[in-house]
């Protein structure tokens, strides 16, 4: 299931938002190992979570990083029930065991817990 136009379009603005050489990089990476490889690029990330209809997911996103709090947001609002968001407030990227370790893991043990009954 291809999530709706108006997610692509959003994702498409916060994608617009980045870097011009971030996502030049990216492009020539990827042609590359296409060109050497024969190997297509994987999908987006959006595509690639919304095709797995049958996986849920909790998102952890680093507080203190708008773009990822944006990101995380439009990918849970997308995914509707099958994702859980977590904004760990003033947490860098993947700092958030390191600021909230009880919190983490009792986040992580309710989320297997839930889905592994």
């Amino acid at each position: 299931m291809a999530p709706p136009a108006a997610a692509w379009m959003k994702c498409w603005r916060l994608q617009s938002e980045k870097p011009l050489v971030r996502n030049f990089t990216a492009r020539v990476m990827y042609a590359a190992v296409q060109l050497l490889s024969g190997q297509e690029p994987p999908l987006p990330l959006l595509a690639s979570m919304s095709q797995a209809d049958s996986t849920e997911y909790l998102l952890i996103a680093a507080g203190e990083d708008e773009m990822e709090v944006k990101f995380n947001e439009l990918f849970a609002s997308t995914l509707a029930n099958r994702a859980q968001l977590w904004v760990a407030l003033g947490a860098p990227h993947t700092g958030a065991f390191g600021l909230y370790p009880d919190v983490y893991e009792q986040r992580l043990v309710a989320f297997f817990n839930d889905r592994l009954k």
